[in-house]
């Protein structure tokens, strides 16, 4: 993303129960895939989801 923002994420069966995280780079990580090839992350948000719904779960 644009702005030294990354957002990873993805469902995995490991995931009990959807949870995030963040955290800030001290020196900017220049070799993440971006769709801007000169973007310098420093700041991470972390998104770790069950790749099953729970039961009473609607979105």
């Amino acid at each position: 993303m644009k702005g030294g923002l990354a957002i990873p994420h993805g469902k995995s069966s490991a995931v009990k129960e959807a949870s995030f995280a963040v955290a800030t780079i001290k020196s900017p990580l220049e070799n993440w895939g971006s769709v801007n090839p000169n973007n310098k992350v420093q700041l991470v948000f972390l998104l770790a989801i069950p790749r099953e719904r729970r039961r009473g779960y609607s979105p």
